[in-house]
């Protein structure tokens, strides 16, 4: 049975994770630090961040590079429709998403505290 505050450890999540696909012989995909180009998501953005904002722009201070840069971002991540997510605002998935997460987070958590039992 898992512990007061445990479901909140992602280092201990992050084990017990690994034992239950170790034992269910399930491999993760990996992705090498430092080659962002096997991710194709963040070369997407990388492409779409220096296309739109930072071939643009010529800051004339690191104040104003934070704020265009925490503007776009704000942007991106919430107005802007995106294709990978069939041109749906990001805002209006990261709320179904998170309760998707949770639930597969808490069966996982059961299964897990049912073998160990």
């Amino acid at each position: 049975m898992a512990h007061h505050g445990e479901e909140k450890n992602p280092s201990k999540a992050s084990i017990k994770l690994r034992e239950w696909l170790n034992r269910v012989k399930m491999k993760t995909l990996f992705i090498e630090s430092g080659s962002p180009w096997e991710n194709g998501y963040i070369e997407s953005f990388n492409g779409k961040l220096r296309d739109e904002l930072l071939n643009l722009e010529n800051f004339d201070s690191l104040l104003e590079a934070k704020v265009l840069i925490e503007s776009w971002s704000r942007n991106y991540n919430t107005i802007r429709p995106h294709s990978s997510l069939g041109y749906v605002r990001h805002e209006k998935v990261e709320v179904s998403s998170r309760a998707v997460c949770h639930d597969i987070l808490a069966n996982s958590a059961r299964v897990l505290d049912a073998q160990d039992a």
